[in-house]
């Protein structure tokens, strides 16, 4: 149901730790392959922005902060983070989620670097609502084509392991469908086809 709208729980910032940086976006992909803020792009839902500093410095060390907002059901919604230690990448990640209001209800937990000015422990939530899980390859059918060079930057399943943790709070209500492009008088459309089995990424159940 791409035209109704689901409310989801986005968490981004950046902690900036003597042990480590790490940063998180979560983006909203259209057509080629545009990256917006999964926030301002979306329907905040008043009251909800919650903003907790990483220390009693967060000038320095950071802040981490929760939105909730609305996006249509079938929105691309791209998980991006980035970790690094003395200005040395250590590991560059993303996660793919198309908004469904039938699939399993994921809570992705980010994984923050620990040091003695962390007060906000090793965890913090950057998605939470019902999507499913996309490839690069998989997103391609929304005509979304993700250069391979970005591929092999943000796509190496090492990486995102260490960037990130999927909980799966509940199954899907209905398998995630196949979708296909469909030529129309309008031109390309694209349509949902028969339910598929659900794409999982090291889901843990909560």
């Amino acid at each position: 149901m791409a035209d109704t709208l689901q409310a989801i729980q986005l968490g981004y910032g950046k902690v900036n730790l003597s042990s480590a940086t790490s940063t998180f976006a979560p983006l909203r992909l259209s057509v080629p392959f545009i990256r917006d803020s999964a926030v301002t792009t979306g329907r905040r839902v008043p009251n909800t922005q919650t903003v907790t500093p990483v220390s009693a410095h967060p000038k320095i060390n950071g802040i981490m902060t929760t939105d909730s907002v609305m996006h249509p059901n079938g929105t691309i919604i791209m998980l991006q983070a980035s970790k690094s230690r003395g200005g040395r990448a250590i590991a560059d990640g993303c996660i793919l989620l198309r908004l469904r209001e039938e699939a399993a209800n994921l809570n992705i937990i980010g994984k923050l670097p620990l040091g003695h000015d962390n007060l906000i422990g090793d965890r913090y939530s950057i998605f939470r609502g019902r999507a499913d899980i996309l490839s690069p390859d998989e997103v391609e059918v929304f005509r979304i084509k993700i250069p391979t060079g970005f591929v092999n930057n943000y796509f190496t399943m090492e990486e995102i392991n260490d960037l990130f943790d999927i909980h799966e709070l509940a199954p899907a209500i209905v398998e995630r469908p196949e979708v296909a492009l469909v030529s129309t008088a309008q031109g390309l459309v694209t349509k949902e086809l028969a339910p598929i089995p659900t794409r999982r990424m090291r889901l843990r159940k909560s």
